[in-house]
């Protein structure tokens, strides 16, 4: 089955979403006061209103530079790996260069389970240009991923 939306619907989005100074401008003023009472919610409780209800933006777009900036220092410092990955089928040890490899593409792979999250809660364009079937897959990707980060969160470290 195939969406399709009306003229009226992207009008509304570019309202909502667009970066134009005749969008942004009003845009800005009218988010003034709810800006002003986010400031204080944090200031005085350490989180907001906006975090809680979309707490999973809040977090990947918390997590995703840290992690980013990690991958880049672990494969540039050629730090070791989870001493699970240098461990072959029967238990022995294995070769560390290959755990080394298993362990940046696990790395690799849980940094685009973060930037496509990020992709698409963050309103770019590039998400609402996919198929169907791109975005099906960008979801597999992002619950492997994820689970890898679960699998693996005791495991980051230098």
């Amino acid at each position: 089955m195939e969406i399709k939306y009306t003229q009226s619907f992207f009008d509304s989005m570019e309202k909502l979403f667009s970066n134009h100074p005749k969008f942004l401008i009003p845009r800005l003023f009218r988010d003034t006061r709810f800006r002003i009472r986010m400031f204080f919610q944090k200031l005085i409780r350490d989180y907001t209103d906006e975090e809680m209800w979309n707490f999973h933006y809040w977090l990947t777009s918390t997590i995703r530079p840290h992690f980013k900036h990690f991958v880049k220092y672990i494969k540039e410092h050629g730090c070791g790996c989870p001493g699970q990955l240098c461990v072959d089928e029967n238990g022995d040890n294995a070769n560390v260069e290959e755990g080394v490899k298993k362990w940046h593409a696990i790395l690799d792979k849980i940094e685009i389970a973060f930037d496509l999250m990020w992709e698409q809660d963050n309103g770019t364009d590039i998400w609402r240009k996919k198929t169907h079937e791109q975005m099906v897959e960008d979801d597999k990707k992002i619950q492997e991923g994820l689970s890898l980060f679960a699998k693996y969160y005791q495991n980051f470290w230098d």
